[in-house]
């Protein structure tokens, strides 16, 4: 589809084809920005984590074998490259075992993603006072604290498969109502 020559009600409307199709595929569960969503969907896969219902968990994403995972990640623009995470609320009370964060480049393949545990994410959170609510920079030096995993290898393979990997589940779930 040529971009240029569409008109801004045009591109609207296929953003949202656009949005719907990703939900029926299982790529994003939300109608929002499909950031976040793909974020969960590419570290569940990759780990094995069960992935928690929207709003049934506050702050917790995922678990597995009793860890719990809030998952954050950032889309890098010309606009705004910086590689802060998005904002955490009620995080003072350490509610999660890990952080585990993505950063995007602008076409979503990815830059870096790490599973930070939370008392570094505790030590090097940054307090954000328009959103009410705490980040974490995930630039290259988080990568020097004691218990940060670098993933990034391991959710590119995932995206690089995503396609088969929704498939395959499509499949399960169909054999299995049947």
């Amino acid at each position: 589809m040529e971009l240029k020559s569409r008109n801004v009600a045009e591109l609207l409307a296929a953003y949202a084809d656009m949005m719907r199709e990703l939900r029926l595929r299982g790529v994003v569960r939300t109608s929002n920005n499909p950031v976040g969503d793909y974020a969960e969907l590419l570290f569940c896969n990759a780990f094995g984590w069960e992935r928690k219902e929207n709003k049934s968990y506050k702050a917790i994403d995922a678990v597995h074998h009793e860890q719990t995972y809030q998952i954050k990640s950032r889309r890098l623009t010309a606009e705004n490259p910086s590689p802060q995470s998005g904002i955490m609320r009620d995080s003072d009370k350490q509610p999660f075992d890990f952080l585990s964060a993505v950063v995007f480049h602008e076409d979503f393949s990815l830059l870096r993603a790490v599973i930070v545990p939370s008392a570094v994410y505790m030590k090097r959170r940054q307090y954000n006072k328009a959103n009410k609510g705490w980040f974490l920079m995930i630039g290259a030096d988080i990568l020097h604290e004691p218990g940060v995993q670098d993933v990034t290898g391991r959710l590119s393979e995932v995206a690089g498969h995503i396609d088969a990997i929704l498939a395959a589940t499509h499949l399960a779930a169909t054999s299995a109502g049947k």
